[in-house]
């Protein structure tokens, strides 16, 4: 009975991938503040977990510790991009990898935010790696808009410029490529109201494909994660890819992939109550959110450089 999850023996629930999951995996920052008892809880749904450069400063017993806590319940151990451009930049790369082989990493993230390398070093980098049996993914967007080269404003970017730098990181070798929470976040806005950034990231996810995309989702500056998270199951289904999350919140992403949490008005309870009015019941219509929440001003984008000021915008009042 271990394995038995509690009253599904009497409830349905919508059913997902399971591991191991080549779509729908769920990435989480590495957690030192839970117990191993609070993981194995929820390790069934963490696909990967990730080293960020805070971690550097903590003891490395205790960070070992837990990459073979990770490991050890199949999921996989990612170190963050910082790491690879910080090692790049002192020209200390390939005793970084060692050392992260060592210890248990099993996946590169790379970045090149700063252009330490050509697109040709990038290639024999990430050959280098992948010959000793990393995964590898590419992150693409930044924290900041004057550091992102594929955003024309805090609310838009150029799809042209973020496909391409997709396509360049793919084709030198990466398994999949993730798109930075900053610039996602702003793009679907905060409170869901940049239907011009949203089709952007549409324009992306079909040119490059959602199953080798990952979506990072930030709760930034103390904004929640659950109308983001509920946005991309709403637009790419269940098995959208998603970074960013959480071994304390990983219920409730759960719960949101299969449309019984509040957020966005449990979907597949209102889909099973109106008779199943759409093919998925992701697809059934979201909530007007503008009912709960102030509304926002929305971004207009007609053109490369035609860009109206938030202030000019109408905030949106319809349902999406």
């Amino acid at each position: 009975m271990e394995d038995q999850l509690f009253l599904r023996d009497i409830l349905e629930l919508p059913s997902r991938s399971e591991k191991p999951r080549k779509v729908g995996r769920t990435i989480c920052g590495i957690s030192l503040g839970r117990g191993r008892e609070s993981i194995e809880q929820v390790a069934r749904y963490i696909d990967q977990v990730k080293l960020y450069v805070h971690n550097t400063i903590m003891p490395a017993g205790v960070i070992e510790e837990a990459i073979k806590t990770y490991r050890g319940l199949d999921i996989d151990v990612q170190m963050g991009g910082i790491f690879f451009e910080l090692a790049a930049l002192q020209g200390k790369l390939d005793a970084m990898v060692q050392r992260a082989k060592m210890v248990g990493v099993n996946v590169v993230e790379v970045e090149n935010h700063l252009g330490a390398f050509s697109l040709n070093q990038l290639k024999q980098e990430i050959a280098k790696l992948k010959g000793q049996g990393f995964k590898i993914v590419g992150e693409v967007g930044a924290k900041w808009t004057e550091d992102d080269e594929t955003r024309i404003a805090q609310g838009l970017c150029d799809p042209k410029k973020v496909i391409l730098a997709m396509e360049q990181l793919l084709e030198a070798g990466a398994d999949e490529v993730v798109w930075d929470a900053y610039p996602l976040r702003a793009l679907i806005g905060n409170q869901l109201e940049n239907e011009a950034g949203q089709d952007q990231i549409r324009q992306v996810a079909k040119a490059i494909g959602q199953d080798i995309m990952v979506f990072e989702v930030s709760d930034a500056r103390g904004r929640g994660k659950s109308m983001h998270r509920a946005w991309l199951v709403h637009e790419f289904g269940p098995d959208v890819n998603i970074g960013n999350a959480h071994p304390g919140d990983i219920s409730e992403l759960e719960t949101i992939r299969r449309g019984i949490y509040y957020d966005p008005a449990w979907p597949y309870l209102r889909w099973l109550k109106n008779n199943r009015p759409t093919k998925n019941w992701w697809e059934i219509e979201m909530p007007d959110y503008d009912l709960d929440i102030e509304p926002r001003p929305v971004w207009k984008y007609s053109g490369e450089e035609q860009l109206s000021r938030p202030e000019e915008a109408v905030p949106a009042n319809r349902k999406r």
